[in-house]
């Protein structure tokens, strides 16, 4: 897998070797000339794949993911970590992230009384802004 192209490799790779290779893509794209970054995030301890939210119920969860494109078909959106998709959903009163952004999301896996389940999204934060 190339370092600095972290999404052209077809194969999945674990957590820690995805957050390794982002850091160095974001460290590639935003050294400045004078030698600082312009953006440095590491994710949080802690942080699981969307794919293990399900085990949580209910508990507080960390995960890293980035909104797809597209309509649910109800409340919420789609979050991708390359492995699978869930639905998030979010408080009104939480602006609506952008697609295609890496973004922490802190939040708790619910479910309803037919066994649906989403992530419910109390906080977010941007990775990379681009």
């Amino acid at each position: 897998m190339c370092p600095h192209r972290p999404f052209d490799s077809p194969k999945w790779v674990g957590v820690e070797e995805a957050f390794e290779v982002l850091a160095a893509d974001v460290e590639r794209r935003y050294r400045r000339q004078d030698g600082r970054l312009t953006i440095a995030y590491l994710p949080p301890e802690g942080a699981i794949p969307l794919r293990n939210l399900e085990e949580s119920k209910g508990k507080p969860v960390v995960a890293v993911a980035i909104r797809l494109p597209g309509w649910t078909g109800g409340p919420g959106y789609f979050l991708g970590d390359r492995e699978t998709f869930v639905i998030a959903r979010q408080d009104d009163s939480l602006p609506a992230p952008q697609t295609w952004r890496p973004m922490v999301l802190r939040g708790r896996w619910l479910s309803d009384e037919w066994g649906t389940g989403w992530l419910q999204v109390e906080k977010t934060e941007v990775m990379v802004n681009y």
